[in-house]
């Protein structure tokens, strides 16, 4: 049987076993498979990296780069490393970076009023709730 069948009858040693079926019809789009994706472009990267994902950087197209959905903000400090932003109320954080420094991080209004006024141009990124340090 296939995901999501649903049989009309079953039978063991030849004996139908529900007395009286449910017959739900569905419609002719159910019947379908679904087409498969291509994963050639995966599949290819996986055998050239060994299975890992390359972690050589890229130059940025811009100078300036808006991190959305932070949870938290790490720097370094002395002696350890200190956290500066935490995601509160469920209200994930931003953060803009300018020419490699951080120079806003914080509540999406407050950053992106502050990116808006001077930057033209900005590359934007999902951390999906991630962390920065």
């Amino acid at each position: 049987m296939a995901l999501g069948a649903t049989p009309k009858q079953v039978w063991i040693d030849g004996i139908a076993q529900i007395e009286n079926p449910y017959v739900s019809e569905k419609p002719v789009t159910f019947q379908s498979l679904p087409a498969t994706p291509d994963f050639e472009k995966q599949m290819k990267a996986a055998i050239e990296y060994q299975g890992l994902p390359p972690l050589t950087p890229s130059r940025a197209k811009v100078d300036t780069i808006v991190f959305t959905n932070v949870s938290s903000v790490y720097e370094r400090g002395w002696p350890t490393i200190q956290e500066v932003f935490s995601a509160r109320d469920g209200e994930p954080g931003v953060v803009v970076v300018r020419k490699g420094e951080i120079a806003c991080f914080g509540s999406r209004h407050t950053c992106l009023v502050s990116i808006s006024s001077v930057d033209q141009e900005f590359e934007t990124f999902d951390l999906q709730g991630g962390s920065i340090w």
